[in-house]
């Protein structure tokens, strides 16, 4: 057995084609010994100075040496290829992230489009039940019961909405797994990609947590509410002769 000689510095490396901080190195002969063979696969070859020029003529020299049989792998090609790829990271992420803004555009279109109707709906209901609301302010109800009438019904139009939502959510995603799982798809493409990850055991999940669940059904119930503040509001401000002379 042989002992320690000495101890690399640290050089941040991480073992692609070249040192690092988690190698341990041996005398080739003792390497022949110990593996049984005297083949080898690797050579890394320490340079004096990292010029570019040194570098080409290097790899170049032991391209020749061994009759281009061998493939030489230089420290500026592997620094290429590491910044190529994390420039197709940095452009995915940018995808990502122009998508993310824009399903969020989307989505606030979407709720500023709900939220007026159930203000429409809400007026509309006013307008409807004028009359109604001038005999009950007549028999003595308060501008804070009627306000507290229509926000009632601000909040079950939200949470009916937020149920609805949840549940149609809901299924849609345990369809898409189930059309998935099945290896369906649209297109070959994603049929073959849907086999392969069956194949090495990879499933999809829907995920429906109680944050998820309720953190839905209070966003539903904020956006019925505050956009039923103002029909609820001129509701409340009708006066009694006023409502009972609309036809």
């Amino acid at each position: 057995m042989g002992s320690v000689v000495a101890v690399l510095k640290e050089v941040g490396g991480f073992s692609l084609g070249g040192p690092s901080d988690t190698s341990i190195y041996i005398p080739i002969t003792q390497a022949q010994t110990f593996f049984g063979t005297e083949e080898c696969e690797m050579i890394i070859v320490k340079l004096k100075n990292d010029d570019k020029a040194t570098i080409e003529s290097t790899a170049k020299a032991i391209r020749e040496a061994f009759g281009g049989q061998v493939t030489v792998t230089s420290s500026t090609a592997i620094l290429n290829i590491v910044s190529s790829v994390f420039s197709t990271i940095e452009l995915f992420l940018a995808g990502i992230a122009a998508i993310s803004m824009l399903v969020a555009g989307i989505a606030a279109i979407s709720l500023l489009v709900a939220g007026i109707g159930i203000m429409n709906i809400m007026i509309v209901s006013m307008m409807e039940r004028t009359r109604e609301i001038g005999i009950l302010k007549a028999l003595g109800m308060k501008n804070r019961q009627v306000l507290l009438i229509f926000l009632s019904e601000a909040v079950i139009i939200g949470l009916l909405g937020a149920v609805i939502g949840v549940g149609a959510g809901w299924g849609i995603a345990q369809v898409t797994v189930r059309v998935f799982s099945t290896g369906g798809g649209f297109g070959g493409g994603m049929r073959q990609t849907n086999q392969a990850a069956l194949a090495n055991g990879i499933t999809i999940s829907p995920v429906l947590t109680p944050t998820v669940l309720f953190g839905a059904i209070a966003f539903g119930l904020i956006v019925s509410v505050l956009f039923g503040l103002y029909p609820a509001w001129r509701a409340s401000k009708l006066k009694p002769v006023e409502a009972l002379r609309y036809e």
